[in-house]
């Protein structure tokens, strides 16, 4: 039986707890996890991990990746929503219905620390560790964007998530434009 759901995230939590929470060890941990699973098993690891980044391509999280900075590009939205799975399956779910609790989390620099672009490459690299060549694991589409749209302006995103924009707005000062200097830094 191919790995399931539940086994994807025991797997997140396992490595992300034997990693002591840091995100630099955690993508070696996975590989070396994944690497003693059967290759049907690091498929459906890809499997599951873009099924899950697909769900996550949500108004809810968006809208937190535009304010700390991220959000602007595929490939940064994308590393977000990857470094969200890596919190594991109460943070992710919880960010989709109340992304406002990221506020919360003790970070210094988000814009550094929220983004896991690794993950994607975990289970390729245990299959070519493993001697079984490496697997695609990049998404060809993003598909629809999920829950209740609002927009990518300032005033919107402010009104949105208030307590995100005040904490990690890289946006701007204020959301009337008001700020000629740019972007605020982090």
């Amino acid at each position: 039986m191919a790995l399931t759901l539940a086994d994807f995230w025991a797997l997140i939590d396992d490595a992300r707890a034997r990693a002591d929470r840091s995100l630099a060890a955690e993508p070696e941990v996975l590989v070396a996890l994944l690497r003693t699973r059967t290759s049907t098993d690091r498929r459906a690891f890809n499997e599951q991990l873009e099924a899950l980044q697909l769900r996550a391509h949500h108004w809810n999280t968006l809208g937190p990746a535009l304010i700390i900075g991220c959000g602007e590009s595929d490939d940064g939205y994308l590393d977000f929503r990857l470094w969200l799975i890596s919190l594991g399956q109460e943070a992710y779910e919880r960010t989709l219905v109340e992304p406002e609790w990221l506020a919360g989390l003790p970070v210094d620099d988000p814009l550094e620390e929220w983004h896991f672009e690794d993950l994607y490459g975990v289970a390729s690299a245990a299959n070519d560790q493993a001697g079984e060549g490496t697997l695609d694991y990049y998404p060809a589409d993003h598909g629809a964007m999920h829950g209740e749209p609002c927009g990518t302006e300032d005033a919107i995103l402010a009104a949105r998530f208030p307590r995100l924009w005040e904490r990690f707005s890289t946006r701007g000062e204020g959301v009337d434009g008001e700020d000629p200097e740019g972007p605020r830094t982090i």
